[in-house]
């Protein structure tokens, strides 16, 4: 048996955030950024992003290839605030 937050780590593969281009400004990515990439704690969560322009009729996936980051409670609560505000949406391991 183990604790949650020492498991949470190894369950948690990846994470999708999906917005639209319109919703993306320098305050969301600041925030992102602050909450994602904690530099005192090794991530080891994939980060994809899926950038989508309906009016152009784009989907464009991005992945952060080079960090891994770490999915705290405050990130998490972060993701939900802004999903809840149609600012964007999230998914775990998909």
């Amino acid at each position: 048996i183990e604790e949650l937050h020492n498991v949470k780590g190894t369950l948690i593969k990846s994470l999708n955030i999906g917005i639209d281009l319109n919703q993306l400004t320098d305050e969301l990515i600041s925030d992102l950024k602050a909450l994602a990439f904690d530099q005192s704690v090794t991530g080891r969560t994939s980060l994809f992003f899926n950038v989508m322009d309906e009016a152009n009729n784009l989907n464009i996936k991005l992945f952060a290839r080079s960090k891994s980051i770490n999915v705290s409670k405050p990130l998490i609560h972060y993701l939900e605030e802004q999903e809840t505000e149609e600012i964007l949406s999230f998914e775990v391991n998909k």
